[in-house]
């Protein structure tokens, strides 16, 4: 079956995304998919000071595989907060951790989801990557999951724009 002119164009243009993906790739190497932490800076350590500037009592719970937990309490509002640059393939865990606190939500670059804005840090991710491989550097926004008590409102605690350096 022949293919119509519009269906041969779509077929021509995805071989050249395809070839320009993968010469970007090789030219710039594999792209970090969350940023490492480092020392006082890592993400946790400021998830902690955060918290702990707005009256909270925290604890961290460290995982095997997954990102750690930051608990945190004052009065009867309880948060659990964590990287969340493990997108969708993480929700499900993330929301099971969560279950005797409350509704998880994704908080990224100054905005409220109900699920991972995945598209949108894997795009935030090459960016940085691209900038960072022709000379510049900008902070990189980390998702964040938070699920909070209903004796905490809706407050986002100052977390809704966490950055790190790229």
């Amino acid at each position: 079956m022949p293919l119509r002119g519009r269906n041969r164009g779509l077929l021509v243009a995805f071989f050249v995304l395809a070839a320009f993906s993968l010469i970007l790739k090789g030219t710039l190497g594999p792209t970090a998919l969350a940023p490492l932490p480092n020392g006082a800076a890592s993400v946790e350590s400021r998830l902690v000071m955060v918290l702990a500037r707005q009256g909270f009592v925290t604890t961290m719970r460290h995982l095997k595989i997954q990102s750690p937990i930051v608990y945190a309490r004052r009065g009867n509002c309880r948060l659990s907060v964590r990287n969340a640059f493990g997108g969708a393939a993480t929700e499900a865990a993330y929301a099971d951790d969560a279950l005797g606190i409350g509704r998880i939500r994704y908080l990224y670059d100054g905005e409220s989801f109900s699920s991972p804005p995945t598209l949108r840090i894997h795009f935030a991710v090459i960016e940085s990557s691209v900038l960072h491989s022709v000379g510049f550097s900008r902070r990189l926004h980390v998702p964040l999951a938070l699920a909070a008590s209903p004796g905490c409102g809706s407050n986002a605690f100052g977390l809704e724009d966490m950055q790190v350096p790229a």
